[in-house]
């Protein structure tokens, strides 16, 4: 079972059924956000100020759609930023 699997498990079961699909969502989101960083962090054809702001705005949307994820399901918000992180690492290099 991928770790994205897990994440979407361990979603389904401490989540209540009618905010399921919003956690989901926000798992998703932070996943994607997580990716920009990366790609952003490692574009080194763009200035760094724009560079910066971009990484940043990325990890706003992240911390957003975890903060969602903390509230919804009750799991600390460093857990869910290790399990995203590992899940855009694990996507990156499959």
């Amino acid at each position: 079972m991928s770790l994205y699997d897990q994440a979407l498990t361990t979603v389904n079961l401490h989540t209540v059924l009618p905010a399921i699909e919003i956690n989901k969502a926000a798992l998703a989101k932070a996943i994607w956000a997580e990716q920009q960083i990366a790609r952003w962090e490692d574009d080194q054809e763009i200035a760094p100020s724009v560079k910066h702001g971009e990484i940043r705005n990325a990890a706003g949307y992240r911390d957003a759609a975890l903060s969602v994820l903390t509230v919804g399901t009750g799991i600390p918000f460093q857990s869910w930023l290790d399990t995203v992180r590992a899940i855009a690492v694990e996507e990156c290099t499959s």
